[in-house]
């Protein structure tokens, strides 16, 4: 996606789904008190990753076990169908599902962790690490009064088409949007897209298009170049709205803008995600 001033661009985005369950386990200790539970992660790599950051990797999938076994996790599904017709062939569809994990909780220490690396059939090496993690529970709950509605001008993008965004908050809240494609195992690079410096105040209190049509500057959807994806990339945006102004950077491994989120009480914010296609 890239910001255009009215041909000044930003940078690329991708959509996400709709459907919200919890998935509940006994919350690790009462009142957000800590307790210490076994978790494990692997991470397969070739040599084109470095050992250190495919251990990094097992890391995060050994915390997240261990969260995942004493904790809450909420998955939210988005579902879209797209559909395109080429010359001279017939209507071609793609029915594409995303589903996004939270677990509310984070780990606050470490100990008796073990790393090892094995070689896979020659080719390939896993790291796995194990490990007992502190883990606690974020007590707070969700406020129904502070939420927002997100919509989207359109689902699925040609190159070079102008990306916008609906909201409409129930409260005064300031918000933040960030894009980035993130694989299926999670993992992935967002980008802050807005506020951004055409348009710094990120604070909405009434029914908001971003961008507003009196800015001077346009989001503009670019196709992923490299890609792996032979006409059809996908996508996700994600808005982050919080009860106080936050600083957030300019970009996040996903993993750590989850961790940067349950910093903050989940009483204090609502994040909401879509999923959009973008075709050459």
């Amino acid at each position: 996606m890239s910001h255009s001033p009215n041909n000044n661009r930003l940078r690329r985005f991708s959509a996400v789904a709709v459907t919200a369950l919890s998935l509940c386990a006994p919350l690790g200790g009462a009142n957000g008190q800590d307790r210490w539970v076994p978790g494990s992660g692997s991470y397969t790599f070739s040599g084109d990753t470095p050992a250190d950051e495919a251990c990094r990797r097992a890391a995060v999938r050994a915390r997240a076990s261990a969260l995942s076994a004493v904790i809450s996790e909420t998955v939210a599904s988005h579902q879209v169908l797209f559909c395109g017709v080429g010359e001279g062939r017939d209507e071609d569809c793609v029915f594409n599902e995303t589903a996004w994990s939270r677990i509310e909780g984070r780990v606050v220490g470490a100990r008796d962790v073990s790393r090892s690396l094995t070689v896979e059939n020659g080719l390939a090496m896993t790291c796995s690490i194990e490990g007992k993690f502190s883990v606690v529970a974020d007590t707070a709950r969700p406020d129904a009064g502070f939420d927002l509605q997100l919509d989207l001008n359109q689902v699925v993008f040609r190159d070079g088409e102008a990306f916008e965004l609906s909201v409409v908050p129930t409260v005064a809240m300031h918000v933040a949007v960030f894009q980035g494609a993130v694989a299926d195992n999670g993992e992935g690079i967002v980008v802050r897209v807005f506020p951004n410096a055409f348009d710094p105040h990120g604070e909405i209190a009434a029914p908001t298009r971003i961008p507003a049509p009196d800015n001077e500057y346009a989001l503009l959807v670019e196709f992923p170049e490299p890609s792996d994806e032979v006409g059809v990339a996908r996508e996700h945006v994600m808005v982050v709205a919080t009860r106080q102004r936050v600083d957030f950077a300019d970009t996040y491994r996903i993993d750590d803008l989850w961790r940067r989120l349950i910093e903050i009480p989940a009483s204090d914010r609502r994040v909401l995600m879509r999923t959009y296609a973008v075709v050459r």
